[in-house]
């Protein structure tokens, strides 16, 4: 029962709200549900608890009711998957799950910006080819992933099995001698087709 879960001091309902964040789940009154599954401190699950009374059982100037899984609406009101799963924490916690998903969102747009991404023909000519390559060794020295795509282009002429593997061979002998450059997944697609190959190098240009 909700009595079970009444650690925290009383407080005025609308002091301490937390302020509104995009980058954390909803919080107190922004739950917008009459009622939630409440989980408690120890792990216990207390389905469609009234969500007025949950938000006077806990001080809200150091805790908040921050919602765990969203309910679905298209369930009956009777079933526990209508509502949301919520759990109580304190600003600190909340804290650093923002902190966490600042991080997250940091990182990933830095590896965005530092990948890089080459596209190339079956029938690529030598010129053309090295150039190419030359670019890919210093995207790889400077520290940047890099995504090598080979494929078809309109009005190709037909290639060979046997030349398609050829070129697939020397991106990885050339690449190879780069410092510290390796695959850094499987290759995906077909030889002689679409074919992408993810190169990294683990040293960086000074």
């Amino acid at each position: 029962s909700l009595q079970q879960v009444r650690h925290y001091k009383r407080s005025r309902p609308n002091s301490g709200t937390v302020v509104p964040d995009r980058n954390r789940p909803p919080c107190d009154e922004e739950i917008g549900t009459t009622r939630v599954n409440l989980v408690t401190s120890d792990g216990r699950f207390l389905p469609a608890q009234p969500i007025h009374q949950i938000l006077r059982t806990y001080n809200r100037e150091t805790h908040t009711l921050m919602q765990l899984q969203a309910g679905n609406p298209d369930a009956p009101r009777i079933e526990q998957q209508h509502w949301p799963v919520a759990k109580i924490v304190s600003h600190q916690e909340l804290r650093d799950i923002d902190a966490k998903k600042r991080e997250a969102i940091k990182q990933q747009k830095k590896t965005t910006a530092s990948s890089k991404q080459m596209e190339l023909s079956w029938v690529i000519g030598e010129n053309d080819l090295g150039h190419r390559l030359k670019k890919i060794r210093e995207f790889l020295e400077e520290g940047r992933k890099v995504e090598i795509t080979v494929t078809t282009k309109r009005g190709m002429r037909a290639v060979t099995e046997k030349e398609c593997a050829g070129l697939v061979a020397k991106l990885r002998r050339i690449l190879g001698t780069v410092n510290g450059a390796k695959e850094y997944k499987e290759p995906e697609g077909s030889v002689g087709k679409m074919y992408m190959m993810f190169w990294e190098a683990k040293t960086k240009k000074k």
